[in-house]
């Protein structure tokens, strides 16, 4: 997912009706929407590219400008055979060719264009105007051969958004490897100062010079300027540095004790000790996310952070996009991450010292990485450890193409480990229906040998479970079937389940459904027949006044009206869960990750996210909105932001592992 997160401490409200167990503060982990202003200051860049296009007139008295009237000849000139638009030294004929080109080739029509004045002024004026944006610099930039128009759309880069600049990212780093230099030495200034401002822009380019360069992995002194840009970005020569640097943290706030504890946690089954563990503690997948220890970890200086670099990680553990952390019994934290630095699906995870915060190393063998990662739960008791997968980083990072998926950039499987050894023991394919298995869930019960993962693109929960033979199979319990709509992407829309947890006393299973725009409550006391008990609507994509319509809904569910809390519309979908320890209050925020977000819910991507709060009839079932509680993040200092993980800092449903 972009830019620094704010952290946010809402007190969990009290309930009127009867007192509660006393709540720790909610932590929320956001994600800032906007990327910073540039900073190179727009004036300076303008008047950088004035500069190079003064030098450009003074080499160009004799020099050839096309037309630029609409594109099309003048009514006395005969139509040129190509568009290029040269700016620079003339083309001369050659020195044994006394009479010039012969007359209809390329150069002819050059030779025509010279002296003209006029047609020299269009370009410029074109350049220097309003109308000249990010995909004309891209398109001049590439069909140009004039080192003086290519000069100057390398500089007029750094006036551009960032935002504007990056939807072509892909394009200039093409353009970078396989043109020729006078482009890439064009280029290379803004991608190089880019990448010593932002984390997350360095390894963006990384993943695309990794993926186009052909030779990035053979072993050879000579390597081609893509490849060595990489190693430049993937060096300590760009980090970010100093107070303008920008960083895009993976939030651990604060650590967790390693200790049992007491007081809050009194529902949970007596005689139990357990690992406070945090899971998905960020923004899960911020393209270039780093590790941050911070001052509400008692050994830590409060004044210090100490960051573990995308860098580090990378060239130690060949993993990048660390998505879900857990603590372990001796103390180390453990991370999954999702791909490799070049974008590619990888499940690997690594080891951090509980202590130094220092990098330990993989836990995984080397070569037994699973093809893609995102979520794992472990349970002590059983010596077992299930892991599931999301996608490639490099496919999901700027929204979901649904061709992607039969390209076989998106996983299906879930994977068993050996706790103790480390060895990946078995992989439970889901098929189809189980397509992007996201948050796994064991019971709390550490005598239990069976959970719940949710696979969001068919909307299916599994359970999974050890079998008599010792090894572990998956079933499906719930399958929310998809709509039929129009005027949406696709003639179908699936509810997308984005995340799922399990209350401390196992009784009911939670899932948002983000695109439908429902949270679901599931009595799960028969573990194999989840019993629907609660429901309810906070937006989405089928509300009864937007621009999708239902035609067919197997569920005969009418389209849900826009949520409004205190006058305030329920932007995107539920998303992100959390509950109460004692289970009566269910917290959700409508940020998935910012690509998605800008895909699916443009409007609260442009707005910020929020946070709202479900009452949960925690005897019988049901779920009704708290129109007394939003948390608005459209109105943070430095947003609007994209809330995405809520967090208690003593532990939680979705992060208490019992030993």
């Amino acid at each position: 997912m972009e830019d620094t997160e704010p952290e946010l401490s809402p007190p969990a409200p009290s309930d009127q009706n009867s007192p509660s167990p006393i709540t720790p503060p909610l932590g929320v982990i956001s994600e800032a929407v906007g990327e910073l202003g540039p900073v190179i200051d727009a004036e300076v860049a303008q008047r950088a590219c004035r500069e190079v296009l003064q030098q450009v007139k003074l080499h160009q008295v004799d020099g050839d400008v096309a037309d630029l009237t609409n594109g099309e000849a003048e009514p006395d000139k005969e139509a040129e055979p190509e568009t290029e638009l040269p700016l620079s030294v003339p083309v001369k004929p050659p020195a044994d060719d006394p009479e010039g080109p012969a007359p209809g080739s390329v150069k002819s029509a050059r030779r025509r264009q010279r002296h003209n004045p006029s047609k020299q002024s269009w370009l410029l004026r074109l350049f220097e105007s309003k109308l000249f944006d990010v995909s004309m610099a891209i398109s001049y930039l590439h069909s140009s051969k004039e080192p003086g128009v290519q000069a100057y759309i390398g500089n007029r880069l750094f006036s551009f958004a960032h935002d504007d600049v990056d939807f072509y990212l892909p394009q200039l780093l093409n353009m970078y490897i396989h043109m020729d230099e006078d482009v890439g030495d064009a280029i290379k200034p803004y991608v190089v100062h880019r990448c010593r401002q932002s984390i997350s822009f360095s390894l963006r380019c990384a993943w695309l010079l990794g993926a186009y360069s052909s030779d990035m992995h053979i072993s050879t002194q000579r390597h081609s300027r893509g490849t060595k840009l990489r190693k430049l970005i993937l060096s300590d020569e760009l980090k970010p540095s100093g107070s303008r640097a920008r960083r895009d943290p993976l939030t651990l706030t604060p650590f967790c004790p390693l200790a049992a504890s007491t007081g809050e946690h009194s529902l949970s089954p007596s005689k139990r000790t357990h690992q406070r563990s945090k899971s998905d503690a960020t923004v899960s997948i911020s393209l270039s996310s780093n590790l941050k220890r911070t001052a509400s970890n008692p050994k830590v200086e409060s004044s210090q952070d100490e960051v573990v670099e995308p860098v580090d990680m990378y060239w130690k553990c060949d993993l990048a996009n660390p998505h879900t952390t857990h603590c372990l019994s001796n103390g180390q934290i453990m991370i999954s991450c999702i791909g490799d630095p070049s974008g590619n699906g990888k499940g690997g995870f690594v080891l951090l010292d509980g202590e130094t915060f220092e990098l330990v190393g993989n836990w995984e063998h080397p070569g037994e990485a699973a093809p893609f990662g995102y979520d794992f739960w472990y349970q002590p008791r059983h010596n077992v450890m299930i892991s599931t997968e999301w996608g490639a980083p490099k496919a999901l990072a700027n929204g979901f193409n649904p061709a992607h998926v039969k390209e076989g950039l998106y996983g299906s499987s879930i994977h068993v480990w050996d706790w103790t050894t480390h060895r990946k023991l078995q992989t439970l394919d889901l098929g189809e229906e189980g397509a992007i298995p996201l948050e796994i869930r064991f019971l709390h019960d550490p005598d239990a040998t069976e959970g719940y993962v949710g696979c969001a693109l068919n909307s299916v929960v599994f359970r999974f479970y050890k079998t008599s033979k010792g090894d572990w199979a998956a079933e499906k319990v719930i399958n929310i079937p998809s709509k039929k709509v129009e005027g949406w992407v696709l003639p179908e829309m699936p509810g997308l389940i984005t995340d799922i947890l399990i209350s401390l006393d196992d009784r009911y299973l939670y899932f948002s459904n983000w695109l439908h725009g429902d949270i679901r409550q599931y009595d799960i006391t028969d573990r194999r027949n989840p019993r629907l008990v609660g429901q309810v609507f906070l937006g989405g994509s089928i509300v009864s006044d937007g621009p999708v319509r239902v035609l067919e809904d197997s569920e005969n569910q009418q389209q849900p009206r826009p949520c409004f809390i205190q006058g305030r519309r329920v932007p995107g979908g539920p998303q992100m869960l959390q509950l109460s320890l004692d289970g009566r209050r269910l917290y959700v925020t409508t940020s998935l990750y910012s690509g998605w977000d800008k895909q699916f819910y443009p409007d609260m991507a442009k707005e910020g996210s929020v946070m709202m709060q479900i009452d949960v009839d925690s005897v019988d079932g049901g779920l009704s909105v708290n129109e007394n509680f939003l948390v608005d993040f459209g109105k943070e200092p430095g947003g609007p932001s994209l809330a995405h993980e809520l967090r208690y800092p003593g532990g939680d449903c979705t992060s208490d592992i019992w030993l």
